[in-house]
């Protein structure tokens, strides 16, 4: 499923499973993608968009994540949403799937308050593409 992520796209797949595994949840959801993203594209955050506080950003991103069920294992699934949005970056990645690509395959599965948060910043699929990170 992970063949055309790029090494930083893998690593936000390591830290979302990683945070996911902490709180405990049941499975990995689109907005725990999405902060897993904005961990791995903070830096770039300011340069391409103006985010002046990226932390900030992400702490945004995580009070806006739906509660999830809990479960006692380290072996964390993707939900089905979350696997289907994996799958499909891969499937229309040409040659890898970067941050930027997968965070633009999984915007419009957002809930209402991570999609807020991201376009109070200019973050938006149209404003990716036009600044050709996708």
């Amino acid at each position: 499923m992970l063949e055309k992520f790029n090494e930083d796209a893998r690593q936000v797949v390591y830290y979302i499973r990683h945070e996911a595994a902490e709180r405990l949840q049941l499975a990995i959801i689109p907005e725990d993608i999405l902060v897993g993203i904005l961990r791995v594209i903070r830096l770039l955050l300011k340069d391409k968009f103006g985010v002046t506080d990226p932390l900030s950003l992400s702490k945004q991103v995580k009070a806006a994540r739906p509660v999830c069920e809990v479960k006692q294992t380290v072996d964390l699934p993707f939900s089905p949403e979350a696997e289907r949005l994996v799958k499909e970056a891969s499937k229309l990645a040409e040659i890898e799937v970067t941050p930027w690509f997968l965070l633009w395959v999984i915007y419009p599965s957002l809930n209402s308050d991570a999609r807020g948060i991201l376009e109070a910043h200019g973050i938006t699929r149209d404003s990716l593409t036009e600044k050709k990170l996708v």
